[in-house]
């Protein structure tokens, strides 16, 4: 059996001399180069954790790169609202060359229509009396046919 040999008392002094300095847990297991749990359950087995909280927090990610990922996460939101919104898509008619065609063969069924074989794809905007789903069989593993289980899950 072998035994946890990365705490030993030279990790272990570094750590009960990080905490004093005040770093957080995420800094420590930085610099020892392990987990942020590893660290947490070290000090709390060491009775280092109690009423002190640390001075030095871990630094904010950079401001760009959450801007960037918000931008990309409105692109696929927009993209998605624009695959079933008929009225988006037709204010905005340079992404429709984007967008992969849904099956001509769709049946168009009602919703107390749908069942475990059949695909529960939207088609239109809901509450519109031409609203409907798909009703093509589905792909195996999924709810949606193949052509709609592509668009849906498309990366």
């Amino acid at each position: 059996m072998s035994k946890n040999v990365f705490w030993n008392e030279s990790r272990t002094a570094m750590l009960r001399k990080l905490y004093a300095d005040g770093l957080s847990g995420v800094l420590i297991a930085e610099r020892l180069g392990t987990t942020k749990g590893a660290v947490s359950g070290k000090k709390k087995r060491l009775g280092l954790v109690g009423d002190k909280q640390p001075k030095i927090r871990h630094p904010r990610r950079n401001q760009n790169s959450n801007r960037q990922n918000n931008i990309n996460t409105e692109a696929v939101q927009k993209a998605r609202a624009v695959k079933l919104k008929p009225e988006l898509r037709a204010a905005d008619p340079g992404i429709a060359a984007h967008e992969p065609e849904a099956p001509i063969e769709c049946k168009r069924i009602s919703i107390l229509e749908l069942n475990s074989c059949t695909c529960r794809f939207p088609i239109g905007v809901p509450g519109a009396a031409d609203f409907c789903y798909c009703g093509l069989v589905p792909k195996a593993g999924s709810v949606y046919c193949q052509e709609h289980n592509r668009i849906a899950f498309n990366p």
